[in-house]
């Protein structure tokens, strides 16, 4: 099947796009009186249908800034750093559900800027009242507003298109063979021009006189096959200026099978290199990248292989790749950019910059002006590592003492060669297995890693792919297990198979989904709720888990908040979730079973915490599950009975058959035990329990009851050490002090 498409590529610098600010008059100059309309629908949504009063925080660039960060003149402070907040003045007048406007009027005098100060911009954001809620770009970037100098210009005001990325072919404006589309050119500055004529591949199309604008609709039969041009001149009393051009390019587009061999994500074969993106309902998707200089091109349409309605890829394979890697997206629709879900390495325009040299030594750099949003890496000659593991083999599960480590708050340094420098550390204490909190691409730089964007990239916060694999090889060379802690419940915004089907840039998924929930089953859920009983999630986990293990040599999973993996709907009621669910169970043992399809001794552990009944059924299936024992170890430890008893980490005291259960004293999730003591220990005379030395004693004596009871056990980083800051301080999920001077005297007797 053949379709003819047409791309319309509008290279007019004053083109709007979907700024969402604009002015009256439409090309304002320092001399005008202004007026500013915010569309909540446009940019990043966060004020879309917001029912409250929302304010303007805004200020200038101008020649004296160093960059767009650098506003000058800016006016009222944000909520909580100063007095003058919410005032009239920058307070918008709502025109409809979602459009606002803003009176500046004069410029200098709205923002008390001196007269001769040489404005380039005006920069916004919108907020509510106390700042909790923030209107920007589309990017989550500032809004600006550019103004123009006082002399008689001529602009293409539509089609709009971005200009956000230099050149315009990199952000086309697409029509399709049945549309008409409207070219509207405007003189600025209030003018009149004598003439205005429209030119389409240097032939004059149409003109008018005395006019401040020309309308005219062009339509298919007016373009050729391949690239066309269109521009407008415009004069007044023997001035003349000629818009920027607009390129419309007609291409045919033909609908192929994709070859068997060819899967979903990135696929290299010598040379060359096959991209395929799963897409149903959408029209059509172009291949951006370092290859074309992230401009549209023909030639890089991906073909569309529709096997039925709800099942869809876009596939290309392109030839003669470069030794080098290079940075790609899909551009989807001439509206959403993305980088493959399956891509091993992610670019982040927002934090790489944040990243160190000595983490992470040459990294490739955001191509920063030509793109948005995240980018994906494929590198056709990646680094090979030589492996040295291959007699290794994993602790019985009886054996397993997991050290639990947030790398962010292991080391100052945050990166895998940290961890690989206290190998011998590890060894002295004992443990035989280190369960890394989740290291996959994730949203921001420091974190816990509970917001995952990219299932299949690790985080460059920590390091390199090479590093983690020496890690890991290191690990097994020393007989130590490396698990990984992941997280399927749910996926942030940034992640590519939401953005392919959500409300907004970063709304709610929409019920074309074919892989997230549009309202979350159960009351835990945070962000974007995976439908775990969707075939295409199913493929896709089932992927990832083969990646990890084959790629990296990971020894098992810990799967985060495994309870939420269900399509029963439980609402609000905790209770009801956490009955035995017998579609969970299937879901659980689906997957582990596509586990030990390829590796038959991978670990499974569930944060799970639902019926017993439920927890002994998937203990039998072979899965291990936590078992927390925070409370019951810290009330001994404090030197209270009541609530002391401590065989609840004992499988046995649970009715199951196996030893499948990982108890733990302390987690990144709980309290930390040697704080309790010292802020709340009993005593008895002159038995103090929260004098240090004391409460280092007790945690000493909860140990030995705690490592003797039989079965798996898991440590939290430096509880061997009596780690006291609380895991509130300065709050539950900010970096905390990282002590090892602690590694003395009575603390490092502990273990």
């Amino acid at each position: 099947m053949k379709k003819i498409a047409y791309l319309l590529c509008v290279l007019a610098v004053f083109a709007f796009a979907q700024n969402p600010v604009y002015s009256e008059p439409s090309f304002a100059t320092i001399n005008d009186s202004i007026i500013i309309y915010y569309d909540a629908t446009l940019g990043n949504q966060v004020l879309k249908d917001f029912t409250g009063d929302v304010y303007a925080h805004t200020g200038l660039i101008t020649k004296g800034s160093s960059d767009d960060g650098n506003w000058k003149y800016v006016w009222m402070s944000w909520p909580g750093q100063g007095s003058v907040v919410n005032t009239e003045k920058n307070k918008l007048t709502r025109i409809s559900a979602n459009l606002y406007k803003l009176v500046i009027g004069d410029i200098h005098e709205y923002y008390a800027c001196p007269e001769d100060t040489v404005i380039e911009q005006l920069a916004f954001v919108f907020r509510n009242s106390t700042g909790t809620m923030v209107g920007k770009d589309v990017s989550n970037a500032d809004i600006f507003l550019p103004l123009y100098e006082d002399v008689f210009a001529a602009a293409i005001l539509e089609p709009a298109v971005a200009i956000d990325f230099g050149e315009p072919e990199r952000s086309p404006y697409f029509i399709y063979e049945y549309d008409t589309t409207n070219v509207h050119v405007v003189v600025g500055s209030n003018d009149i021009a004598d003439h205005i004529k429209l030119f389409l591949n240097d032939i004059e199309i149409t003109s008018v006189n005395n006019s401040d604008s020309l309308v005219y609709d062009v339509t298919p039969s007016n373009l050729n096959v391949g690239i066309n041009y269109i521009y407008a001149i415009a004069d007044k009393n023997g001035v003349y200026d000629t818009t920027a051009s607009a390129c419309i390019a007609i291409h045919t587009t033909n609908e192929g099978l994709r070859p068997s061999n060819i899967k979903d994500g990135i696929m290299i074969n010598d040379s060359s290199a096959s991209f395929s993106l799963f897409a149903p309902y959408k029209n059509f998707v172009y291949l951006l990248g370092d290859f074309n200089d992230w401009k549209i091109d023909p030639a890089y349409q991906m073909k569309k292989d529709v096997r039925n309605t709800d099942s869809t890829v876009f596939w290309i394979t392109l030839d003669d790749m470069p030794d080098s890697s290079m940075g790609f997206q899909y551009f989807v629709d001439g509206e959403i950019r993305i980088a493959d879900a399956y891509s091993e390495l992610i670019l982040d325009p927002w934090n790489d910059r944040y990243i160190s040299d000595v983490v992470y030594p040459n990294m490739k750099h955001y191509p920063a002006g030509k793109t948005d949003f995240p980018v994906g890496v494929v590198d056709p000659t990646p680094p090979v590592f030589n492996w040295t593991d291959s007699e290794y083999e994993k602790p019985h599960k009886d054996d397993l003492v997991i050290y639990e480590v947030l790398i962010r708050d292991w080391d100052y340094a945050h990166s895998y060669q940290t961890l690989i420098n206290k190998i011998d550390y590890f060894k002295t204490l004992g443990i035989t297995a280190i369960e890394l909190m989740p290291v996959c691409e994730f949203e921001g730089n420091e974190s816990w890693g509970y917001n995952p964007s990219f299932y299949f990239a690790l985080d460059k916060y920590y390091g390199t792919a090479t590093k983690f694999k020496e890690f890991v090889n290191l690990c097994h060379e020393n007989g130590i297990a490396v698990i990984l802690d992941v997280v399927y419940n749910h996926a942030t915004g940034q992640n590519p198979m939401v953005r392919l089907y959500n409300e907004g840039t970063y709304g709610a998924p929409t019920s074309a989904n074919p892989w997230f929930n549009m309202t979350a089953r159960h009351p835990y859920s945070v962000f974007n709720d995976l439908n775990h009983e969707s075939i295409h999630t199913k493929y896709m986990l089932d992927r990832v888990n083969r990646f990890w293990i084959e790629k990296y040599h990971v020894d098992g999973y810990r799967f985060d908040l495994s309870k939420g993996f269900t399509q029963t709907y439980s609402g609000t009621d905790v209770g009801y979730w956490g009955q035995y669910d017998a579609g969970r169970v299937a879901i659980l043992k689906r997957m582990a079973d596509k586990i030990w399809e390829v590796d038959s001794s991978a670990y499974i552990i569930l944060e799970h915490f639902s019926d017993n009944s439920e927890e002994i059924d998937l203990s039998n299936y072979g899965m291990m599950l936590w078992g927390n024992g925070n409370h019951n170890y810290c009330e001994a430890s404090m030197g209270y009975l009541g609530s002391s008893d401590l065989s609840g980490v004992n499988s046995a005291s649970r009715g199951w058959s196996w030893r499948h259960l990982i108890g733990y004293m302390e987690s990144h999730d709980e309290e930390r035990m040697m704080y309790k003591n010292k802020e709340y220990g009993n005593s008895s005379g002159t038995y103090i329990i929260k004098l240090e030395d004391t409460a280092l004693d007790r945690i000493e004596l909860a140990a030995v009851f705690f490592l003797s009871i039989p079965g798996p056990k898991m440590i939290w980083q430096f509880g061997e050490l009596g780690y006291d800051y609380s895991i509130n301080d300065p709050c539950r999920v900010c970096n905390k002090p990282i002590r090892w001077d602690y590694n003395k005297g009575l603390r490092k007797r502990i273990y």
